[in-house]
């Protein structure tokens, strides 16, 4: 999961595409809640799907410059249909979750805050070891 937080902050599409499985349509797989640039502006939340490169792109440089730090240690199970939904991994896979958050960096400064803290879940292939599932939901400022 570190890697993967290092890597959203990296502004590096391809560092973050290593640790995901393809993206594709009508799939889950990468989706931030709430673009963080307009969550440090108060902005109505805007859903971003990782569906395709040009979405990975955008929410990669939506996350560059930022410092990600887990608030806490991580829950995970391992099994098989770990979700469900269509577009749902049922494999068999590593969940963790929930993935507490924080992110720090300048742009987090210059709103006026320490850093915005946030929740998620994952869901990790195996035997690939990609992230077939990561939700990241900023919720609060500090």
């Amino acid at each position: 999961m570190n890697r993967l937080l290092t890597a959203l902050g990296s502004g590096d599409p391809d560092a973050v595409a290593a640790l995901i499985v393809p993206p594709a349509p009508h799939q889950d797989g990468l989706e931030l809640t709430s673009f963080i640039s307009d969550f440090l502006a108060s902005r109505p939340a805007t859903d971003l799907q990782v569906h395709e490169r040009a979405d990975l792109e955008l929410l990669v440089a939506d996350t560059k410059g930022l410092h990600f730090d887990l608030d806490a240690p991580l829950s995970a199970k391992a099994g098989v249909d770990l979700q469900n939904g269509p577009g749902a991994y049922t494999g068999p896979g590593v969940s963790m979750g929930p993935v507490l958050w924080r992110a720090s960096g300048g742009r987090v400064t210059a709103a006026g805050h320490r850093f915005i803290k946030g929740r998620g879940k994952a869901l990790v292939q195996c035997p690939s070891g990609l992230f077939v599932r990561a939700l990241f939901s900023p919720t609060s400022f500090a």
